[in-house]
């Protein structure tokens, strides 16, 4: 990942609290971090510009917010990416070391501890989250481009169509929101992505649906159901997207918090989220309207003269029909049997939502994605708007304790006199 710049821009009067504040949190990262802090001064401000690791940003934001509320009660907390650096920041002290300098030689940290924790801040990743989980222009250009796409490809046959539609869709963003939301407690988040994904889903089956209705008088010659309709239709490929989906969640999970984009394109074939919506509408339409375009004694003509062999029987039972081998046979709907295979494509989607969202939101959790540690009153990742009051509820919280710790001092100094009195 690439180096991270944080400018903290403060009051002139909050300078040196400040500035003792963010060496404080440096000492810990390295003894030679403090040497990278500069700071450029205005008429009434100061800026603080310092180049961290990735995994250091969140911890950095969080002490400053903690210790002063920088960022939450006062000042300006920016964070910007830079792909070098020279000198480059200095690494960070490993756990071992930082658990020697505690005093804490007999502990020895877990796999997960040393390493399964590196990844963005908690805001970065909230801000990348959010921009993808919005029905704007863009994101229905993508939705209906790439139903127009898997549904080209159902209709065809043609994996290469279906996989591209894949690749396009932005379905995955909605789901994102809505399983980082759940494991930060960002309430209006998730709540967002889980109505954004429901409307996208529906407007893809509705376009499916209708999809199927335009090409249905063209079923019959497509031999529909195509194996890519008919191979989103059964329990088998249920049963093996369950394994593909716990692989994408846990790709996912990684992907996001690591800020890897390039991981997501093949999350994205894997999960197949929108072709099996719009497989589902195809389905429906086509067992609807389909019996009216095929005739009792519609047959296929043989396209080859002579007796086909056993393998060319096999491949004609698969419908390989771009090899020219079709035998002399009924060619039949079967509503019913259309529309299992719809309800099997439909739950596919289903599954592979819940699945991918559980494993991420594990995936998270090992993370260390938790809700804000420093919220004592619970309400987890408030929207911006609302951290200031929260932060005067946590001020206001804080004061109150100090104020029984000593009430209760000297009550029990009272006490004590009274006793030496007596």
């Amino acid at each position: 990942m690439a180096y991270r710049r944080l400018e903290v821009s403060v009051p002139l009067a909050k300078h040196d609290e400040c500035e003792s504040c963010i060496e404080e949190m440096l000492r810990d990262f390295s003894g030679e971090h403090p040497q990278h802090l500069y700071e450029s001064a205005g008429e009434d401000f100061v800026t603080f510009q310092v180049n961290l690791h990735p995994d250091q940003v969140g911890e950095m934001l969080h002490h400053i917010e903690k210790k002063h509320g920088i960022g939450v009660d006062y000042g300006l907390c920016t964070i910007m990416n830079i792909s070098a650096a020279k000198p480059p920041p200095p690494h960070p002290v490993s756990l071992e070391e930082k658990l020697r300098l505690e005093g804490k030689v007999g502990k020895h940290p877990s796999w997960m501890e040393k390493y399964g924790q590196s990844r963005m801040s908690v805001e970065e990743i909230h801000t990348a989250i959010d921009g993808g989980n919005s029905l704007d222009f863009n994101f229905w250009c993508f939705l209906i481009g790439a139903s127009i796409i898997a549904g080209g490809g159902l209709a065809t046959d043609s994996a290469v169509m279906v996989v591209s539609s894949m690749l396009i869709s932005p379905m995955m963003g909605p789901i994102l929101a809505l399983v980082f939301g759940v494991t930060i407690r960002d309430w209006r988040l998730a709540c967002s992505g889980a109505l954004h994904e429901l409307v996208a889903a529906s407007a893809t089956l509705t376009f499916g649906f209708f999809t199927g209705l335009i090409i249905a008088p063209l079923g019959p010659d497509l031999h529909w159901p195509t194996g890519e309709m008919a191979g989103r239709g059964n329990f088998a490929n249920f049963a093996v997207g369950c394994i593909f989906a716990v692989a994408s969640g846990v790709i996912v999970g990684v992907a996001v918090t690591g800020g890897g984009i390039n991981s997501l394109v093949g999350v994205a074939i894997s999960a197949s989220l929108l072709p099996p919506v719009v497989n589902c509408g195809m389905l429906l339409a086509y067992a609807a309207v389909g019996p009216s375009f095929v005739k009792e004694t519609d047959t296929t003509l043989p396209l080859v003269s002579g007796k086909c062999s056993a393998l060319h029987d096999t491949l004609e039972a698969c419908h390989f029909s771009a090899l020219k081998w079709e035998k002399h046979q009924d060619y039949g709907i079967d509503s019913n049997v259309l529309f299992q295979q719809a309800m099997w494509s439909i739950t596919l989607y289903i599954m592979n939502v819940c699945v991918i969202g559980s494993v991420c939101c594990l995936t998270f959790h090992l993370k260390h994605l938790v809700p804000d540690p420093y919220d004592k009153l619970g309400h987890g990742w408030a929207h911006p708007s609302k951290r200031k009051l929260y932060s005067a509820k946590r001020q206001a919280l804080r004061e109150h304790k100090a104020r029984q710790k000593r009430q209760s001092s000297g009550n029990g100094a009272s006490s004590l006199e009274l006793g030496k009195a007596t």
